[in-house]
């Protein structure tokens, strides 16, 4: 009877040490995982940022386009209004 006990006990102590060592296993990956993961949260917000600043340099370029466009137009209007003044002095049209 004595060595039924004996037996039982050591088949608990052998289960307890394969429980204790799968659970280290699963703290180990566990580390892993949540090392990962704050890699691709870190990774997230750079990108965040990155996108946030194309699309503040998008915006400062389109802006810069349309006084570009704005002074164009201007140019060209004075450059039209010069050419009829020219052309109504010289030739009367």
């Amino acid at each position: 009877m004595l060595l039924k006990q004996v037996d039982e006990l050591c088949q608990k102590d052998v289960q307890s040490d394969s429980i204790v060592q799968k659970n280290n296993e699963l703290k180990g990956q566990l580390s892993f995982v949540q090392q990962q993961y704050e890699k691709v949260a870190n990774e997230l917000e750079t990108l965040k940022c990155s996108k946030k600043d194309i699309d503040d340099r998008f915006q400062s370029i389109n802006r810069q386009l349309e006084q570009s466009r704005q002074e164009l137009d201007k140019q060209k209007l004075e450059h039209s209004n010069e050419i009829d003044r020219i052309n109504k002095t010289f030739f009367g049209m």
